[in-house]
């Protein structure tokens, strides 16, 4: 982002920021990265494992949490 400062009607100088974002592209990355890891790792585990949130609503849950259930795949999350 620049900016022209003009004084007199001339302009006298340009103000500009740059930011790095090389950083957040790699933590991103990163993350992005974990997140597969921890997907793969909760849906290819024997056992059943769900997280429920207050409401006692599935947020997360396994393939394996699904035959607990008896539910189809992907529809014991949100489920009323």
């Amino acid at each position: 982002m620049a900016s022209v400062i003009i004084e007199n009607n001339k302009a006298q100088c340009i103000v500009g920021i740059n930011r790095d974002i090389i950083k957040q592209n790699e933590i991103k990355i990163a993350l992005e990265t974990s997140e597969k890891r921890y997907r793969t790792l909760v849906n290819l585990m024997g056992e059943g494992l769900g997280i429920m949130d207050l409401n006692e609503r599935f947020v997360v849950a396994n393939p394996q949490m699904e035959k607990i259930f008896d539910a189809k795949p992907g529809t014991l999350i949100n489920e009323i």
